[in-house]
């Protein structure tokens, strides 16, 4: 079963006074890519997160966004830094000492206290081990519910990567039929081009020399081994497909494999008919291309 890189997922987990919402969003990419978003506060949870995100994830870009508030907290108060205070409160004294100015005390108390960072709100105390349970919790169900949904999708994308593939199928059963033709169409040329070179009434045509010139065209433009190994690489594209483990990069790896199979074939083939259907074949299989590039 293959799966698509893009998908989406939210999901809200609340327990006690604390609520947790995490955000997935998945795009394409070769590598696995994590873009973990966590406030200051739950830093140390990205390690966790990242585990838990690439034991169920090989390939795509990932980002998670991960928001944590509680619902009732307690104003935490203010705290002081004491020492950029006094740091203040000397340089002000030493100022009115150069200006000569008698500082008044309560007039330098107000301005210390409005100097940055000298007053400032307390951290409020966070008991992480007690919020990584439910961050944990709510991965586990986004990756469940992003997980559906990539399923989904994939399940879209090969019924239609299926039906290309049986359409490539379709247009080798008719190149098979039509190169049962060439060895008469190589002889009639072959006859036609000597015919035109000399004077049927003095040079004489050589059956078993035409037969021979025939066989030698028919055998170096043979496509035999090219038609097998097509058919072959499609069997082999609906088994990986089918299979449990990720298909996209084995499926890359086919797409090349048959692009060069048919430009082989291609360049082998001398006829109009059968130069058409494989330009047709390459252009189906660049639309195949572009599905894959959305598998995992």
């Amino acid at each position: 079963m293959i799966k698509s890189m893009t998908a989406y997922s939210e999901v809200v987990k609340t327990s006690n006074k604390l609520s947790v919402r995490i955000e997935m969003r998945s795009f394409n990419s070769r590598h696995l890519d994590l873009q973990v978003r966590l406030g200051q506060a739950y830093l140390e949870f990205e390690t966790g997160v990242r585990e838990l995100i690439s034991q169920k994830v090989t390939r795509g870009r990932l980002e998670i966004k991960i928001r944590i508030t509680a619902e009732a907290v307690e104003f935490p108060g203010f705290e002081i830094d004491t020492h950029k205070a006094r740091s203040y409160n000397a340089a002000l004294q030493k100022l009115g000492e150069t200006l000569e100015i008698q500082p008044d005390p309560a007039a330098i108390l107000m301005q210390i206290a409005n100097f940055k960072g000298v007053i400032h709100t307390a951290e409020p105390k966070i008991n992480l081990k007690m919020i990584w349970p439910l961050v944990r919790e709510g991965i586990e169900a986004a990756l469940e519910n992003w997980d559906i949904m990539r399923s989904n999708e994939g399940t879209t994308l090969e019924k239609d990567i299926s039906q290309r593939l049986q359409a490539l199928n379709d247009w080798m059963t008719m190149v098979t039929t039509l190169s049962q033709e060439l060895p008469a169409i190589y002889q009639a040329r072959l006859k036609e081009r000597i015919t035109s070179l000399t004077d049927p009434l003095i040079v004489e045509i050589d059956p078993a020399r035409l037969a021979h010139e025939v066989a030698f065209i028919v055998d170096r433009s043979d496509i035999t081994e090219e038609l097998v190994r097509i058919k072959s690489h499609i069997q082999q594209f609906h088994q990986i497909m089918a299979a449990p483990e990720p298909a996209g990069r084995k499926l890359n790896f086919l797409l090349q494999e048959l692009n060069r199979e048919l430009n082989t074939l291609g360049s082998k083939i001398q006829h109009a008919k059968i130069s058409l259907i494989v330009v047709t074949m390459k252009s189906e299989l660049e639309k195949i291309r572009e599905q894959v590039q959305n598998i995992e």
